[in-house]
């Protein structure tokens, strides 16, 4: 069963992820070494924090993969990359999509989008019109981070009525005891037993305070919900990765199993 993680800051020098090359080759044997096969390199875009462009994007993914094959002690580190973005639902997005200019993950028609933390802005939700209608599917990343939704987490349900996915964050579900506490992780475990989250990512950055976790973050979901769960959430981002059709979550029982070595066994 391949594991595709949609979220993730993986090349180097651009934004908050990796700082230089060596970082991003670390990154990934971290990836590999906790069983992802395939990643979309989603660096900010429109981040009023950072300025990169399509063309820097494409650029450092080129640098990336001709270092992988021109190196053969980081040709371990098998995982597929594949071009994507975090698209901010910023003002300076207007243009972007005007022209057609907007980053999906891939040569997909899903676009990996994000709002400011604090709130949801009315110019936010017409780029989310604005994309459907271009027969684009937004996901949300990390929608449980978001201070309006974790004030009125019924607007997720507005969202997702407009046909916008959910990703939640991996980290929200391998937290330590005493971290759990933390609002968004408990929102991203109260949205997911709703079957309001689509798919997990694990927005990593680095290999230290944000590394790679989908497969603890799959785990702990199964041994809560069942691999029925599990499964789904898999199923919908190797989906993704394939342009494909991503399937309804649905928790049926808070009672779950003995983890995904259970779940690989069977696959």
């Amino acid at each position: 069963m391949l594991i595709t993680d949609i979220h993730a800051h993986v090349l180097p020098g651009l934004d908050d992820g990796p700082k230089d090359m060596d970082s991003s080759v670390a990154l990934l044997n971290s990836m590999q070494q906790t069983h992802t096969d395939r990643v979309f390199c989603t660096s900010h875009f429109r981040s009023p924090h950072f300025a990169v462009e399509i063309a820097d994007m494409d650029q450092a993914f080129d640098h990336l993969s001709t270092h992988r094959s021109q190196h053969p002690s980081h040709q371990n580190t098998s995982v597929t990359l594949e071009r994507g973005a975090e698209v901010r639902l910023a003002p300076s997005l207007a243009d972007d999509i005007r022209d057609g200019h907007i980053p999906t993950l891939g040569n997909t028609r899903y676009v990996l989008v994000e709002f400011a933390t604090a709130e949801i802005t009315d110019l936010a939700l017409s780029f989310l019109y604005e994309l459907s209608i271009r027969h684009l599917i937004p996901i949300v990343a990390h929608p449980e981070r978001n201070i309006a939704i974790q004030r009125d987490p019924s607007l997720i349900d507005t969202l997702r009525d407009s046909g916008v996915l959910m990703q939640g964050t991996a980290q929200c579900f391998v937290s330590e005891e005493g971290v759990s506490n933390h609002r968004s992780f408990k929102l991203a475990w109260n949205l997911l037993e709703q079957g309001k989250l689509d798919v997990i990512a694990s927005d990593a950055h680095n290999t230290t305070t944000r590394p790679p976790g989908l497969m603890d973050a799959y785990d702990r979901i199964a041994a809560k919900f069942g691999d029925d769960v599990t499964e789904t959430l898999i199923a919908n981002a190797n989906a993704i990765w394939d342009n494909g059709e991503c399937q309804p979550v649905e928790v049926k029982t808070r009672t779950g199993r003995s983890g995904l070595r259970g779940l690989f066994a069977r696959s």
